[in-house]
This record gives structure tokens, sequence and C-alpha cells, in this order.
């Protein structure tokens, strides 16, 4: 049998698994959205830089008009059941808020919005 820490370390574990693969996979796709972008800059002439970034700018604002709408009701629950969960002082989703708000920053990341800024800024004006 094991003890009541250590049901909590598994069950936090467990949990934190299932969300490393999440964030895992949005990381992987925010990777290669940049490598497809850096890509397409390099084979594009240089003036259609420009154009390729009016439009992965439009999607990328599109797509997370999308998603924003989400975030604050999925927010809301997330921290209602993790006040609850700490109240009766229960392992299972006590830090759901947080984990569900790391989630939207890295979904946001992998998206890159501001992308090309760092791009333009490293790669045309040499800036580091």
């Amino acid at each position: 049998n094991m003890t009541k820490g250590a049901k909590r370390e598994y069950t936090a574990r467990k949990a934190s698994e299932t969300g490393n693969i999440f964030k895992q996979c949005a990381r992987s796709l925010g990777k290669g959205r940049s490598h497809w972008e850096k890509e397409c800059r390099v084979r594009l002439p240089h003036c259609l830089v420009p154009c390729l970034t009016c439009i992965c700018v439009t999607i990328k604002v599109v797509i997370l008009q999308l998603i924003e709408p989400l975030i604050v009701p999925i927010a809301c629950v997330a921290a209602c059941i993790s006040c609850l969960a700490r109240f009766v002082h229960s392992p299972h989703g006590e830090d759901l808020v947080y984990s569900c708000l790391e989630c939207c920053e890295i979904t946001d990341d992998g998206i890159g919005l501001y992308w090309e800024v760092d791009w333009w800024r490293k790669h045309e004006k040499g800036e580091i």
C-alpha cells in the first residue's frame, strides 16, 4: 500500500507526463512553423519577403482570435477546480489553473505572432 504522500507524488507525476506530452507537441509544432518560415524566407526573392510576412501575420492573428476567447473560460473553470482541490487537500488538479495558463503560453509562443520581428532584426538589420 502506498502512503498518502506517495499517492500524491504518483498522481502528480502522471498528470505531469500527460501535460508534458501536449507541451512537447506544441513546442515541436512551433519549431516546425519557425523552420518553415525561415526556409520560405531563404528561398523567396528578397522583394517578396514582406508579402510572406503579411500573409503569415494574418494567418497567426486569425488563429489567435479563434483561440483567445477560450482562454478566459478555461482559466476560470481551472481556477475553480484548483481552489476546490486545494481546499479539500486533493492532489488532483491543485495546480490545474497554472498548467492551463502554461499551455496557453506555449501555444502562443508556438504561433509566434511577433517572430518575424526577431527574424528581421537578426537577418536583415544585422542586430543581435
